[in-house]
């Protein structure tokens, strides 16, 4: 992974879940509450192939707590990935502080659905980053 991100700056993992587990952490995903990222923003999030894409942000994780969704473990591996890589952080060229919440990103269902997240979409301003939001 860390080579990966030396070379091209980003990377992708495949989760090793089962069908069933991932098909309920993703029925999971749908009921959460989904926005559009501030648009200054999007491509530090989702990169520059931005389509008609959602997102959601999952609730901080406690790593003392248990696990008990699918989609609470897919976070869960995410941390222990993100722990693994504080070793390499230093070839990286950073140094962590911890890692942000997970974010759930998934396509908009349809045209309207798309439209809807466009009118909705926040406008970066002073009071998303005085509350902490950005």
């Amino acid at each position: 992974v860390a080579q990966q991100l030396l070379r091209k700056d980003f990377c992708v993992v495949q989760s090793l879940l089962s069908r069933e587990v991932a098909s309920e952490a993703l029925n999971l995903a749908k009921k959460l509450s989904f926005k559009r990222l501030v648009k200054e923003l999007e491509v530090c999030y989702l990169g520059r192939d931005i389509g008609s894409e959602k997102v959601a942000w999952l609730p901080a994780e406690d790593p003392r707590s248990q696990v008990t969704t699918p989609l609470e473990s897919c976070d869960r591996m995410l941390s222990k990935l993100a722990s693994g890589l504080s070793l390499e952080c230093s070839n990286l060229g950073f140094l962590p502080d911890g890692r942000s919440d997970g974010l759930v990103r998934l396509p908009c269902r349809s045209k309207a659905d798309r439209q809807e997240m466009l009118r909705e979409q926040e406008k970066l301003n002073a009071r998303l980053v005085r509350d902490g939001r950005i």
